[in-house]
């Protein structure tokens, strides 16, 4: 498995590690492309009583086709700036990751 390390994304051989950037109370949840070195997301929850964070795992989870106990909040409960876990880590999951990271880190 090759290892990423971009500023955002890091993939190491048995977790991934995304900094992320939420703007919660969005219209829809989707990813939006990059934000001041982080993904960028936008979330159709509150920031309240942890339901953006619960919202922001479930995307990642959804989008990866992962299940959603794979994908853990790390840092930033209370901040827009957020990293999130994902493990464990298999070889499909690291190429749909390494392929995001293709997509985002294009040069505009």
């Amino acid at each position: 498995m090759r290892l990423i390390d971009t500023p955002w994304l890091q993939i190491e051989a048995e977790q991934a590690r995304i900094l992320l950037h939420v703007q919660p109370g969005a219209s829809r949840s989707e990813i939006v492309g990059l934000h001041g070195g982080a993904l960028k997301l936008r979330v159709a929850a509150a920031a309240i009583n942890g339901k953006a964070n619960a919202l922001v795992c479930q995307l990642i989870a959804d989008t990866l086709a992962l299940p959603h106990s794979y994908v853990k909040l790390s840092v930033g409960a209370k901040s827009r700036r957020k990293t999130i876990i994902i493990t464990p880590l298999d070889g499909k999951t690291a190429q749909k990751l390494e392929e995001m990271g293709k997509h985002y880190d294009k040069p505009s």
